[in-house]
């Protein structure tokens, strides 16, 4: 059976969520753009493929539930976002973004990022020099978008006024936060605990890598 309704079902299923409202925000879509899927009963192939690669699923089992949900239990894909820079320095403006798919065996990923739980990593280039020597010009970063609470002395990816960061961020005593670069040459700067308030932390970095070993 591969109606929409059917095909939703098993998305949620994908994504452990209960209803159109939580399936929506998962897929960072409009709740309008679900309804308009059932309306249609149609939903883009396009989008389809996107979610059986991005999730490691059968597209097969996802349009019409027969076989197997997912093809190798021991392959991860995380979505790579090559044309997403943040910004070493004074700030990326990112409009929309093409995506990639980087797939890696399973017990590596989460040996070499540190965590058992890999589903919300997303990966994006670093554009600019005043992160080094952490974090260098192009490299990519893995991004856990579950971590948005800030701890101090940890590096974030996060959007202020339009423009994507990638800064250490550290917490003072009297609420004040340092956004720091890690390169000497820049200085610090400082935000009061309102201020903050304006700031959208998109995740943490938890690991780097050059563009080439990919």
């Amino acid at each position: 059976m591969n109606n929409v309704s059917s095909i939703l079902i098993r998305m949620k299923q994908v994504l452990s969520v209960k209803n159109d409202k939580e399936l929506s925000k998962s897929l960072d879509i409009k709740y309008g753009t679900i309804d308009g899927w059932k309306t249609r009963d149609s939903i883009p192939q396009k989008r389809l493929k996107e979610f059986a690669d991005s999730y490691n699923i059968s597209l097969n089992w996802l349009l019409s539930g027969a076989g197997e949900m997912r093809e190798d239990e021991n392959i991860i894909s995380f979505t790579f976002f090559p044309d997403i820079q943040a910004s070493a320095g004074h700030g990326c403006n990112n409009g929309d973004a093409a995506k990639q798919y980087i797939s890696y065996p399973l017990e590596y990923a989460r040996d070499i990022l540190n965590l058992s739980n890999l589903k919300s990593i997303e990966m994006i280039l670093v554009d600019g020099v005043s992160m080094s020597p952490t974090l260098s010009d192009r490299d990519v970063i893995f991004v856990d978008r579950d971590d948005v609470e800030v701890r101090s002395d940890k590096v974030y990816v996060y959007l202020w006024e339009g423009e994507v960061f990638v800064k250490r961020l550290l917490k003072k005593l009297d609420g004040t936060i340092e956004i720091k670069s890690d390169n000497p040459s820049y200085e610090s700067e400082y935000m009061d605990k309102e201020s903050f308030k304006s700031i959208t932390i998109i995740g943490r970095v938890v690991k780097n890598m050059r563009l080439e070993d990919l």
